[in-house]
């Protein structure tokens, strides 16, 4: 380290709460905190969309968010001219939301939702393990933004909170009408907010909502929000719309997981297809997810799996059902009779660039 400038500290993890401590000393944004089973990257993009029309926006952008990486982050890249920030909580220990809120303490906390997608981490068993390890995000919240179709979620709720719902119409956001052009009524300032959306599922409809309904308790007018949502797509190289002879699909390359697939598989068109050309399931424990991936998969009106060596293995070992294995000659067969295509690809950025392996890999 000679030709290195340095300070030599008895304790690294004290010295970084230090200067923590002291950055935040200089600064006060607005903190927006996200977090849920399922949703929270494009959530948190969302908001901060709308948001940066109005303010500077900072976001923290980090899949495996810990209280060591969100000091760094803070010390490192938070600016004086930060008026709002945003960032995603993730929990991959049960303390970690806790002491994550300890560290930022949030202006506004959102839950998205609960699903099966912590279970097997140390600590936590049931969807009441996930519900009380996320707690604490609305109990250090000045205000929390609560996802009122969700009975768990719902439980948390204070009286000062505000709630999101398809169904409720007296919830502070609602949507009020579906078709190609959704309508959502915020009954927290009287607005009615038009769009539409980038794609018809449950969850973006979700993500849309809890967008809306953070960024006008923070004062954006409802004609910035309706038109940021409609030039909306997600920032992440993990799904999108893609063209395949002539056909328009959702390419889904993010990790095999039942939780995001079921987020596909709740949707509002009228018939769907599931296309998996690859499993790949990363560091997820798949014997949790079995049956999940057979209920969800009952869901589509239909899917096929490619013929592979990988995919047989799969399909054999763990026993997942409601879905057939096809050659390639029959993966792409009349999919046109859907209104709803989605190919699937297990963490296939990760790996490659373009997608050129995709279309070698299913034969066109």
């Amino acid at each position: 380290m000679s030709d290195l400038r340095y300070i030599r500290v008895p304790n690294v993890f004290l010295a970084i709460d230090q200067l923590r401590e002291y950055i935040l000393s200089t600064t006060h944004p607005l903190v927006v905190r996200v977090t849920g089973s399922v949703g929270k990257t494009t959530t948190v993009a969302m908001i901060q969309s709308i948001l940066s029309r109005q303010f500077e926006c900072g976001r923290i952008y980090s899949k495996r968010l810990t209280p060591l990486n969100l000091s760094s982050w803070i010390v490192n890249y938070l600016e004086p001219s930060h008026q709002v920030l945003c960032l995603e909580y993730s929990m991959y220990r049960h303390h970690h939301i806790e002491a994550l809120t300890h560290i930022l303490k949030p202006s506004v906390g959102l839950i998205l939702n609960i699903k099966r997608v912590h279970l097997g981490v140390a600590g936590i068993n049931t969807l009441l393990d996930i519900r009380d390890a996320k707690r604490s995000l609305v109990d250090n919240s000045e205000i929390a933004i609560i996802n009122a179709d969700d009975s768990l979620i719902a439980s948390l709720k204070r009286k000062r909170d505000l709630t999101f719902s398809f169904t409720d119409d007296n919830a502070d956001a609602f949507i009020e009408s579906d078709s190609d052009v959704v309508s959502m009524r915020l009954n927290f300032t009287g607005q009615l907010v038009r769009f539409r959306p980038y794609v018809r599922t449950d969850l973006f409809y979700y993500q849309s909502l809890a967008s809306a309904l953070v960024t006008s308790f923070i004062g954006i007018p409802a004609e910035v929000i309706a038109d940021t949502l409609n030039q909306f797509t997600p920032a992440e190289n993990r799904i999108g719309w893609i063209t395949i002879l002539g056909e328009k699909f959702l390419f889904d390359g993010d990790v095999t997981f039942a939780g995001r697939i079921l987020a596909l598989a709740e949707n509002r068109y009228s018939t769907s297809i599931l296309l998996i050309a690859e499993f790949n399931f990363g560091e997820e424990n798949v014997l949790l997810q079995v049956e999940d991936f057979s209920k969800v998969f009952d869901q589509f009106n239909e899917v096929r799996i490619l013929d592979s060596h990988a995919n047989r293995e799969v399909l054999s070992h763990y026993r997942i059902r409601n879905c057939s294995l096809v050659s390639r000659e029959q993966f792409l067969y009349e999919v046109s009779r859907f209104e709803f295509k989605v190919i699937h690809f297990g963490i296939y950025f990760r790996r490659y660039k373009g997608l050129g392996h995709l279309l070698t890999s299913i034969g066109v």
